[in-house]
């Protein structure tokens, strides 16, 4: 008989406004013993990390000393999903690091989901698939 190969981890990018954060929380707990890996950005990831969840922290595209970076991960493929909720504040004319996730995500094929309804729909079905 051959190996059997398993399947890719579902990895997933997360960046999430703090209002995003609590309402995904629910959510993104009751993934933690799913074939799923979650990369949060710096505010995410210790949000995440002070409820028990388990993420790897990834800087943002304007850190570009940070490893691992945003960037390059996403140029490598490495993220099934990119959620990106921003706060509504976060429009002051100035390109934000979320506008900077949103084009990079869509420049490399993974389209970026920005509600939480959608977001929790998709972190449901990527958990059950």
């Amino acid at each position: 008989m051959g190996n059997i190969i398993s399947p890719p981890a579902k990895t997933v990018l997360v960046s999430l406004s703090n209002e995003a954060k609590e309402k995904l929380l629910p959510v993104l707990q009751s993934l933690t013993n799913q074939h799923l890996s979650i990369y949060a950005t710096p505010g995410t990831h210790q949000f995440l990390n002070n409820h028990g969840v388990l993420s790897v922290l990834v800087h943002k595209i304007s850190n570009q000393d940070g490893v691992p970076n945003i960037s390059y991960l996403m140029e490598q493929g490495v993220f099934t999903a990119v959620i990106n909720i921003p706060s509504p504040q976060d429009n002051n004319g100035e390109q934000t690091d979320g506008e900077m996730i949103r084009k990079l995500a869509i420049q490399n094929a993974r389209w970026p989901i920005t509600d939480v309804q959608t977001a929790a729909m998709v972190l449901g079905h990527l958990a059950n698939s």
